[in-house]
């Protein structure tokens, strides 16, 4: 069985629809603020503070995740045992057996759109997968969420503010 993944339009949204509900929550705090604080520069100043920082934080993760992954493509052949990965200047194939390490970058261990401490970059996260020689492939939950491949060692590393891609 042979799956092919890449950059996907629906993919790229689903961060920004699963934020909703913490923008929904920060403008009612910032109206609640304008309403009991009278002054209108401090009330400015909240409103950046709970709107601006998250807003920024989340343009530049979804610009660092979708330029990194516009070019990607992910081919997984379970049949055949062997991945490929393919960005615009080089092509590699990598047999299950090369894998030794699959590294889970998350900005929250447990993502919940109603989760209490919800902030937007939680739900950006992306996969370095490490081959056993010294070769490194990295792609964001945009083109494949899990791979799905058993028997190797995975690690979890959760960022919580800014998951960025770093080539």
């Amino acid at each position: 069985m042979k799956t092919e993944h890449k950059l996907e339009f629906c993919k790229t949204i689903e961060p920004v629809k699963q934020s909703r509900w913490f923008y929904l929550q920060s403008v009612l705090t910032a109206i609640v603020c304008f309403v009991i604080i009278p002054d209108l520069a401090i009330g400015i100043l909240i409103f950046m503070f709970m709107i601006g920082l998250p807003i920024k934080f989340q343009i530049i993760l979804h610009l660092n995740f979708y330029l990194h992954d516009k070019n990607i493509k992910v081919e997984i052949n379970y049949g055949n045992r062997i991945m490929t990965y393919t960005n615009q200047t080089e092509k590699l194939e990598i047999p299950f057996e090369n894998i030794t390490l699959l590294k889970r970058f998350q900005g929250s261990k447990y993502p919940k759109p109603f989760d209490y401490y919800t902030i937007p970059s939680n739900f950006y996260h992306y996969t370095v997968i490490e081959t056993s020689d010294n070769q490194k492939v990295k792609f964001s939950d945009f083109v494949k969420e899990e791979i799905g491949i058993h028997y190797i060692k995975k690690k979890k590393i959760v960022i919580p503010f800014l998951n960025l891609i770093i080539d």
